[in-house]
């Protein structure tokens, strides 16, 4: 029950840091700074994914 509900994580702070850069106007007012922290951001939501889902996970045939 507790994997489940941190799985969920990644969401809640997605959606909390879309609404800071909705008030505080950063993708208008710098926007080299919005794309380097949505990099980041993505990059780190990828990393904790594939940490997460552990070696179990069959990958894909692109990969082999």
């Amino acid at each position: 029950m507790n994997r489940k509900r941190l799985l969920w994580t990644p969401v809640f702070a997605t959606a909390l840091l879309m609404y800071f850069a909705r008030v505080s106007h950063i993708a208008v007012l710098n926007y080299n700074l919005f794309l380097a922290l949505l990099l980041l951001w993505s990059g780190a939501v990828i990393g904790f994914f594939r940490i997460f889902a552990g070696p179990g996970v069959r990958r894909s045939r692109l990969l082999k």
